[in-house]
């Protein structure tokens, strides 16, 4: 599980509403054991102005079903039919090379 936080430059997304002053992005493969104390810690904090999102990489544990019906609408997912993110690629551009390849919603 990888976590990874995005800043934003606090401007306005889509209208009237404003967007979040970061984004945590969670990367899960399988790993549906470790989400419940890692999205509870995140959501936990005071600081409040940052929204979750969970790119759910094709597992097959249950993972998001278990993020649909534990957290709902406190989170965006990303579900993958499979695991995009993987390590064949090591490094910054691999990773940004599938990043970019993730469907936007």
């Amino acid at each position: 599980m990888m976590v990874r936080a995005e800043f934003r430059n606090g401007g306005l997304s889509g209208g009237d509403t404003p967007s979040p002053f970061f984004s945590v992005i969670i990367l899960n493969w399988n790993g549906k054991h470790l989400l419940e104390e890692c999205l509870d810690s995140v959501l936990g904090q005071t600081f409040r102005d940052f929204d979750v999102i969970v790119v759910d990489n094709g597992s097959r544990d249950g993972s998001a079903d278990f993020l649909r019906e534990a957290y709902g609408d406190r989170i965006r997912l990303v579900p993958l039919d499979e695991n995009l993110l993987g390590r064949e690629q090591p490094g910054p551009g691999g990773r940004r090379w599938r990043l970019d390849r993730v469907p936007q919603q």
